[in-house]
């Protein structure tokens, strides 16, 4: 169920014409910064997220190149790459509180300013002045747009925090790439 709060205002009249754009752009790299803090870590890094549908491809890496971190993701199976450290999971059970608890299939959708269309929302606020999105609750988890841009036709966000309970990101897109479809 999609909700307004009192002072933010209703889905703008062309939003699910946009929404829909925005889920046929499901091929994409998108490259800017991650800052992200758990109970047991800050660290910030460049991101390069390079989105093929259901397939995820993260490369994170620290300044001066340290520390580059890999996270391959088909929708189910998560593989993350640390120098020689390989770890495996379900998409289901990556460990709540890891560093990696960010939810890795709604995240290419939120990246894009719009819920996961395969999980229920909370919450879907727009701006009143703009008519973008502003925050967005799923799954427990809070997102808030703070900055958009427009790339190849389409607005996308430029700004975005993620939140629940003790894991927070925020994320900046400094440039939006379509991929071409790979037959």
């Amino acid at each position: 169920m999609l909700t307004a709060c009192a002072g933010i205002a209703p889905p703008p009249p062309h939003w699910s014409e946009q929404q829909a754009r925005l889920e046929a752009f499901d091929q994409f790299t998108a490259r800017g910064k991650i800052a992200l803090r758990t109970p047991t870590q800050a660290e910030s890094a460049s991101l390069t997220w390079q989105q093929a549908g259901q397939n995820t491809q993260l490369h994170l890496q620290g300044p001066l190149g340290i520390a580059a971190t890999t996270v391959e993701s088909d929708g189910f199976h998560v593989e993350i790459r640390q120098g020689d450290d390989i770890q495996y999971w379900t998409t289901d059970k990556v460990p709540p509180g890891s560093e990696w608890d960010l939810p890795l299939q709604s995240m290419p959708y939120w990246l894009r300013g719009i819920p996961d269309p395969n999980t229920t929302s909370d919450a879907l606020e727009f701006d009143p002045d703009t008519g973008r999105p502003a925050r967005l609750s799923q799954q427990g988890w809070e997102v808030t747009y703070s900055g958009f841009g427009t790339f190849a036709e389409l607005t996308l966000p430029t700004r975005m925090e993620v939140s629940r309970d003790d894991t927070w990101a925020r994320i900046i897109v400094r440039r939006w790439e379509e991929t071409a479809t790979r037959d």
